[in-house]
């Protein structure tokens, strides 16, 4: 029996359409069997060492061999019959290779760009450090509010202060849910659900703004005049309310609009439809009240 081999020092004659990432690190070994077309099933399997080809910054090798057939008969590496020597680290220069049949050999090695994680600046590490002491200071503020207002029974049920606690609450519900945008990124559900929590405790913050821009109207321009009854009770439950279905109308079509690998929150058009629009019109109306109660 006589068995033929061959070397190539490089890939020219092994073309492929497409590399996925994956290129040929080392010389390339071809060994057949005069008379035979094919061997394949080989117990114990051929053994092949391949020094990995320095010029190629390449990781993850791959035991593969020359399947002419694949890819339409182009021909493309395949790794079935192949696999690496179990005793292989990134260390070693080179690469053991166990294969049950006898073909065209080589080893592929992933030559992806690998993503190195971001390194923080100092300038970033203390924008963060404000950002977080930020927020806790002001949660703490709005829960010494909400305590010293239930605490007293006038403030509790004024008109004011009710809407004011509900101001509190909206706030801390968006600083919490800032929190979470941040950290939340890993995991797209979980991202999407936060973003829209973010943009319902945002409406709900403004809405409940311009409610009092309603109540200081109504008290100071509209003194005598007709009172909107249990106005607390109403513009409560318009301003809890009235974002839910503003964020279901922009979170329904697409849940990939809240979904961001660096901060949940709404994008695209729900973001202009659901944040940027409303704030607009809460904005120009608090500023129209207050000019005519200044004039």
């Amino acid at each position: 029996t006589r068995i033929t081999h061959a070397v190539f020092l490089s890939d020219s004659l092994f073309l492929r359409r497409d590399s996925n990432d994956l290129e040929v690190g080392g010389i390339i070994i071809s060994a057949s069997v005069v008379g035979y077309n094919s061997i394949e099933s080989l117990d114990p399997p051929v053994s092949i060492s391949f020094l990995k080809n320095p010029s190629i910054n390449g990781s993850e090798p791959l035991c593969s061999f020359w399947n002419p057939s694949l890819d339409d008969g182009y021909g493309d590496w395949s790794s079935d019959g192949c696999q690496i020597d179990e005793s292989y680290n990134d260390v070693q220069d080179y690469v053991t290779c166990f294969c049950d049949h006898l073909t065209s050999f080589s080893i592929l090695l992933d030559v992806s760009p690998t993503i190195e994680p971001t390194k923080e600046t100092p300038l970033a590490l203390a924008l963060n450090a404000v950002t977080y002491i930020g927020i806790i200071i002001s949660i703490f503020c709005l829960l010494i509010t909400i305590i010293s207002y239930l605490s007293s029974k006038k403030l509790r049920t004024s008109e004011n202060g009710q809407l004011l606690i509900n101001l509190c609450l909206a706030l801390i519900g968006l600083y919490v849910t800032f929190i979470f945008a941040i950290h939340s990124t890993p995991v797209i559900g979980l991202c999407a659900f936060v973003a829209a929590a973010l943009q319902y405790f945002f409406l709900v913050s403004f809405m409940i703004m311009a409610s009092e821009a309603i109540s200081l109207y109504m008290k100071l321009v509209v003194v005598l005049g007709r009172n909107i009854p249990h106005f607390v009770i109403k513009a409560t439950l318009i301003s809890w309310v009235t974002p839910i279905f503003i964020v279901l109308f922009c979170f329904a079509p697409n849940y990939e609009n809240y979904v961001s690998d660096h901060f949940c929150r709404a994008f695209n058009i729900p973001y202009y439809i659901g944040m940027v629009v409303p704030f607009l019109i809460i904005y120009i109306f608090n500023w129209v009240i207050f000019f005519i109660i200044i004039v």
